[in-house]
């Protein structure tokens, strides 16, 4: 698709083309080269070099909190709206440090570093279940139940609470995007699984209490109502709108982004296969290269003046850190995937105080199901053309809805 400069009026337009959707990179390259801070009518601003991505999501006079972020959007005093200052993303300051004290103990190194050979058997059980058909969906057999059933085991629900937790999720997740966020059929049908799913995690707290184990809700529990510890719609919030809607949407769709990306690179795929100790910086490569979250919104707290733009307080920026890890005054060759790079400065989690939490363990996870794949198929294809993937036209997390898949297994 060819872009011109009058186009820039609108960077929303260009982000919402369909076209755009299933290849944004095209765009972020166009609108980086021409203006690489653009505004819109609606007083709202998108970044898409690294330089100021950067800048919006590490100045002290950017903002989260949703009392700022979301007066600059339409959005009811719904359920939803009531539980912003209960998680991490739109709480800053004091209140942001007190909830992620606990929630970064969630994510503990010694539970994260336990999870791995749970995480392989799993990935092996996903993995049986297609290894004869010579065909499966990547993300319906693969990596949407086993980015769910990660965080489930996390959080300590039952394996058997799966297909609840995974509708809750996906009808949650569609409200990540800020255009299904603000539609009411989407917001409505994202409420009521929000609703559902705070039942189902009360039950569960009541059931922690009498009997706590080694898992982040009784973490929380122990803490509930303490003097100084976290209140019931705190937990909620960490628990349901970080780690179960978040949490899950963003791995699921790494995982997809990662397959998909090894089929386009042969040789990066070729050189994995063959020295696996790269694994680890090839995910950093992959995490950089196709990002799940591909921007993450800051509001202005005060006027503030960045790439030479004045800013006003109270409007809404959009840091594209897609946009920002191809950019070439930051990643040399930044289009092209090599999984030995020295990577420093991506922006794939974000950065600041609001650097994702979950991140070593979407990491993990990543590595552990693109590993295992590779060991065991080979002559890995997309069965359809790749324009033709299906994807949701979410313009904030990125990803497929579907992957077909074709293989042979190795000998």
């Amino acid at each position: 698709m060819n872009f011109t400069t009058d186009q820039l009026a609108n960077p929303l337009g260009i982000l919402m083309e369909p076209q755009v959707n299933a290849n944004p990179y095209p765009a972020y390259d166009f609108m980086r080269s021409n203006a690489p801070l653009v505004g819109d009518e609606m007083g709202m601003w998108y970044a898409t070099s690294h330089e100021l991505v950067d800048e919006i999501l590490t100045s002290p006079l950017t903002t989260t909190q949703a009392s700022n972020v979301m007066a600059t959007l339409p959005m009811p005093d719904d359920l939803w709206t009531q539980y912003y200052d209960h998680e991490l993303l739109f709480t800053d300051a004091e209140r942001h440090a007190f909830l992620r004290k606990f929630a970064q103990a969630a994510f503990k190194p010694r539970r994260v570093k336990k999870l791995r050979p749970q995480l392989e058997a799993d990935v092996d059980r996903y993995l049986d279940a297609v290894a004869d058909k010579g065909s499966m969906d990547y993300v319906g057999d693969l990596a949407q139940p086993f980015a769910i059933l990660t965080v489930m085991r996390m959080i300590g629900i039952p394996d058997e609470a799966i297909e609840d937790i995974d509708r809750w999720s996906v009808a949650m997740g569609a409200l990540l995007d800020v255009m299904k966020l603000m539609d009411p059929t989407y917001r409505a049908a994202g409420i009521a699984a929000f609703s559902e799913c705070i039942d189902y995690v009360d039950e569960l707290m009541v059931e922690r209490a009498a009997n706590p184990q080694d898992d982040v809700i009784s973490d929380f529990v122990s803490s509930l109502d303490q003097d100084g510890g976290l209140s019931r719609k705190d937990i909620m919030g960490i628990v349901i709108r970080g780690m179960i809607n978040a949490g899950h949407a963003t791995t699921t769709n790494q995982i997809g982004n990662n397959i998909l990306t090894m089929t386009k690179f042969p040789e990066q795929q070729r050189k994995l296969v063959e020295n696996p100790e790269l694994s680890a910086n090839a995910i950093e490569e992959m995490f950089r290269f196709d990002p799940a979250i591909q921007m993450s919104p800051r509001c202005a707290a005060e006027d503030m003046t960045i790439g030479g733009i004045e800013v006003a307080k109270g409007q809404l920026m959009w840091a594209l850190g897609g946009a920002a890890n191809r950019d070439p005054s930051a990643f040399e060759n930044p289009n092209d995937l090599d999984i030995e790079r020295k990577i420093v400065g991506s922006l794939a989690s974000g950065n600041g105080e609001h650097y994702c939490l979950g991140a070593v363990l979407a990491r993990l996870e990543t590595e552990v199901a693109l590993t295992k794949t590779l060991e065991r198929f080979k002559d890995i294809e997309v069965a359809v053309p790749v324009e033709e993937l299906p994807r949701d036209g979410n313009m904030t997390v990125r990803g497929c809805t579907s992957i077909p898949l074709t293989f042979e297994l190795r000998s």
